[in-house]
């Protein structure tokens, strides 16, 4: 609980949001250094376990990456070179998460999967989903957690550092506070319709009897992080947003919830079809996949309604929103 309540007085001083009397480039930075530093703090905060840490600097890293996609069409090789550099960095944290994740979606499930495997079974295959994945010392050739969080801030501080070169290819007058607004706006769009057009190939993977289910997953998976990116634009420019799309924001909140709990089940299905069957019967580990199959498809079926509603307009017509509503924001 306590380390639960310290994370959440940390996320309500965080300011994720663009303010209206900084400029881009100001408010870039601003958010960025506050992220990273927020990172460090939760790499050394002794209240907090190593999941709840894992989990939260990775999720930094994301929202800075969001934040470096919302105008690098003005950044160009520095934003690509940026998002590389987090990117690679939280890759070094994902087995440690996908740990939990894997252990914490079979627990969800464990009413469920009871119906079709015995006490004794169920029992027998959360032993071996914990024992295939690598835990914190150095299985797989990995380094013990420990080190690879050391790392992790390690180049975390070398971005902050960084962040004072940040700049962007375009120069104008830095005392104007709508300074390279057409960026930020041109972002937006772009995650809008980078989600729209993810979803549609969603749908169509999952009608197309040719595509495995390994490309079924995939193509959710992606349809999921364009969403992840489209939130966060939502969410760094809330103040700015009418109340209509103030509500697309909640509602991209709850679609990334479904996208990430069915990609959650993609993880454990693939470690379930990794088990040695000497760990578990071929008939268990066949009635947890079918399970875990029908769980996918209810949300995968959720989340396709309402990304329906979500991206029901065109591009054009979000972007004509978004403008006249920076123009209000800015008046």
């Amino acid at each position: 609980m306590e380390a639960e309540r310290s994370t959440c007085q940390r996320e309500h001083f965080m300011a994720f949001r663009f303010q209206a009397d900084q400029t881009v480039i100001e408010n870039l930075k601003r958010i960025a250094r506050e992220e990273i530093e927020a990172a460090l703090a939760e790499i050394a905060d002794p209240e907090l376990d190593t999941a709840t840490i894992v989990h939260q600097v990775r999720k930094r890293t994301k929202k800075v990456r969001g934040l470096l996609r919302l105008v690098r069409s003005g950044m160009q090789e520095l934003a690509q070179n940026e998002n590389a550099i987090f990117r690679d960095a939280a890759a070094q944290l994902s087995s440690a998460r996908d740990t939990d994740v894997a252990l914490a979606t079979l627990d969800a499930l464990k009413t469920k999967l009871r119906k079709r495997l015995s006490k004794d079974s169920y029992a027998q295959l959360r032993k071996a989903v914990k024992r295939h994945q690598p835990q914190t010392a150095g299985q797989g050739g990995e380094a013990p957690i420990d080190a690879r969080l050391e790392a992790f801030a390690e180049v975390m501080r070398l971005a902050q550092q960084r962040i004072a070169d940040w700049t962007f290819a375009e120069t104008i007058d830095p005392k104007q506070a709508t300074g390279h607004a057409d960026l930020a706006i041109g972002g937006m769009t772009a995650s809008y319709r980078k989600a729209r057009r993810r979803m549609k190939q969603s749908k169509l993977a999952t009608c197309d009897e040719s595509q495995s289910a390994e490309e079924q997953a995939n193509a959710f998976h992606d349809w999921r992080k364009a969403v992840k990116d489209h939130g966060y634009h939502l969410r760094l420019l809330r103040d700015a947003l009418p109340d209509q799309l103030k509500q697309s924001g909640k509602l991209t909140a709850q679609l990334g919830e479904l996208l990430g709990d069915d990609h959650d089940l993609t993880i454990l299905s693939q470690i379930i079809r990794k088990i040695p069957r000497e760990n578990i019967s071929a008939a268990d580990a066949d009635a947890a996949l079918s399970v875990l199959q029908r769980q996918s498809q209810k949300l995968r079926e959720q989340a396709l309604e309402l990304g329906s509603e979500l991206f029901a307009d065109r591009p054009r017509d979000f972007r004509e929103q978004m403008t006249d509503a920076w123009d209000n924001w800015q008046s």
